[in-house]
């Protein structure tokens, strides 16, 4: 080979290498720029939407408007205890109450555990999430994807990436978690559960009748099957 052909043989192979390496670093800037989980990484998203299918949902109440019981949970996102009641409890709640009319649910969320900074903003987002009618999915899919308690696990990156396999509006979403009606909806979960003595954590439940405006508070402990028959008929003067 000669010295020309052999120049231009390298000129040939800078070139694909230098495309090589500039296709990669688009793709690192791509990467680092959206962050977050990808949708394909995320779990339980097929599981999430399969429980709240065909449940009417407005702003953080799952369930028909006009049932009437509402029984409220007190959870807060970083939660374990939260998230191992949203695959036992929750779903004895959604089939045995929700659907049939019967109560619908409401949730309160908190800030309690862990980077409490993440959590006030994950909330927010919550709320933002239910002003599409998908509170709910977005915190089911949340806790199917819970990191380990004390990590900083629950950062934008992760909200955005839950926000978006829950099919929210994006732009929408964003405006709806910095508005001041985001605090408000915060403060009165956390007003709520001042006024009630016998909280101590989350996950806990209170059953409110409508009608008669009576209401039983429920700890962990007590949200079983049972606990919550016996509190719904107490609530609506059977007992």
């Amino acid at each position: 080979m000669t010295q020309a052909r052999a120049r231009d043989s390298r000129k040939i192979w800078m070139a694909v290498g230098g495309g090589v390496l500039a296709i990669l670093v688009a793709v690192l800037i791509a990467v680092s720029v959206t962050g977050g989980k990808d949708d394909a990484e995320l779990v339980g998203v097929a599981d999430a939407r399969a429980l709240v299918e065909g449940i009417p949902s407005e702003g953080l109440v799952l369930g028909k408007a006009d049932a009437p019981v509402t029984i409220m949970e007190f959870l807060d996102l970083q939660c374990p205890h939260c998230a191992a009641a949203s695959k036992t409890v929750v779903p004895d709640l959604v089939e045995q109450y929700v659907r049939p009319g019967r109560a619908h649910l409401q949730m309160l969320p908190l800030a309690l555990f862990g980077n409490t900074a993440n959590g006030e903003k994950a909330n927010r987002a919550v709320y933002a999430a239910g002003r599409q009618g998908k509170a709910w999915l977005f915190v089911e899919i949340l806790y199917a994807n819970q990191g380990a308690e004390g990590s900083d696990w629950l950062d934008d990156d992760m909200v955005t990436s839950i926000a978006e396999a829950a099919g929210l509006d994006m732009a929408r979403f964003e405006t709806d978690r910095q508005s001041p009606e985001a605090d408000t909806t915060m403060a009165d979960a956390a007003a709520k559960m001042r006024a009630q003595t016998a909280f101590d954590g989350t996950p806990a439940f209170l059953v409110h009748d409508t009608a008669t405006n009576l209401e039983v508070f429920l700890g962990a402990a007590d949200a079983t099957p049972a606990g919550f028959d016996a509190a719904i008929a107490r609530v609506s003067g059977g007992d």
